[in-house]
């Protein structure tokens, strides 16, 4: 009985980490604006990569060098992001496997 109640637990957590979880939208199903604004996003220095999840929130990757990267999100949000396109800017440490939402958070900032 307790190992079923385990299990149970278990799949229960699962299913609500997925649901909660932000989804990117794929390439090949951004909008123009979109894809523009990913390839503005890439042009800076420091960000290695870049992508706008379902519900709206950019996430940008960089090498992690131990710093809190809040000021690379507000800059973002102030310089390059178009409020109508996306609701924050999360800036994550840039990892091998390209799952931007399961990476590190190193920064965020919300636009106004």
């Amino acid at each position: 009985m307790t190992f079923f109640v385990v299990v149970l637990a278990f799949a229960i957590i699962m299913i609500l980490r997925g649901m909660t979880r932000d989804h990117m939208i794929s390439p090949e199903d951004l909008t123009p604006d979109q894809a523009h604004l990913i390839q503005v996003v890439r042009a800076e220095d420091m960000i290695r990569q870049a992508g706008i999840s379902k519900q709206g929130c950019l996430f940008v990757a960089v090498e992690d060098d131990g710093t809190s990267r809040n000021g690379l999100a507000e800059y973002l949000v102030e310089t390059i992001t178009p409020t109508d396109l996306v609701n924050r800017v999360v800036v994550v440490e840039v990892k091998v496997n390209n799952d931007l939402t399961r990476s590190k958070e190193l920064g965020i900032a919300f636009v106004k």
